[in-house]
């Protein structure tokens, strides 16, 4: 399926943030080399996720992501040898996004990873506008019901069928109560991006609920 990037109001610099957010979703995506990401499949007891020491002291000096993409891995493929392992739990890969500080941080399981730069200067903070959301409040025993009872009715909805799979993405698009999207498999949550959007191609359907 092919994609593009969008943001509401198309500020410039709000583009330029939009393809800096599928830059660190592709690079987080391929750091399990060999792996796919799928929805997590066992629950967890936990409704919050508890930061890792590495994850407060960031935050402690930072604060929270401005924007961030988390994603939930529970198999790895070896295509090579068409071998697929299903994880004992779900591999937690996050990406925080700091607008004015220029840098991106990736967290694997909540050890630290990298800090990369972003490349962008923001002249004015206030066009970027930091996410309502932190990661601690996701778990990949989210479902669409969670979600759905606590932001309400998405703006759009992408159903998407993968064989007996359903995959939908849950998308939040009025500025003043924050841009986000939620990416579910077979109901279970799978993703979540903060603070912008990725909308489908031209011509895709979005469903209204």
């Amino acid at each position: 399926m092919k994609r593009r990037l969008k943001a509401h109001a198309m500020h410039p610099h709000r583009r330029t943030i939009i393809w800096i957010g599928l830059a660190i979703l592709l690079f987080v995506a391929h750091l399990g080399v060999g792996g796919a990401v799928v929805a997590a499949e066992k629950r967890s007891d936990s409704s919050s996720y508890p930061l890792s020491l590495s994850q407060k002291r960031y935050i402690k000096t930072y604060g929270y992501p401005e924007q961030f993409i988390l994603l939930f891995i529970s198999e790895e493929v070896d295509f090579q040898k068409r071998v697929k392992k299903v994880l004992p739990q779900p591999r937690r890969i996050e990406a925080w996004l700091y607008i004015t500080r220029e840098r991106y941080v990736i967290f694997d399981n909540g050890y630290f990873t990298e800090e990369v730069p972003t490349g962008v200067s923001i002249d004015d903070p206030e066009i970027l506008p930091p996410t309502d959301l932190n990661p601690t409040q996701f778990t990949p025993a989210m479902t669409r019901s969670d979600i759905t009872s606590r932001f309400g009715k998405p703006d759009t909805v992408e159903p998407v069928k993968l064989g007996k799979h359903l995959v939908e993405v849950y998308r939040y698009l009025t500025p003043v109560k924050g841009i986000k999207s939620f990416t579910f498999y077979d109901d279970r949550l799978q993703s979540i991006v903060a603070g912008f959007a990725i909308l489908p191609a031209s011509g895709a359907v979005d469903q209204q609920k």
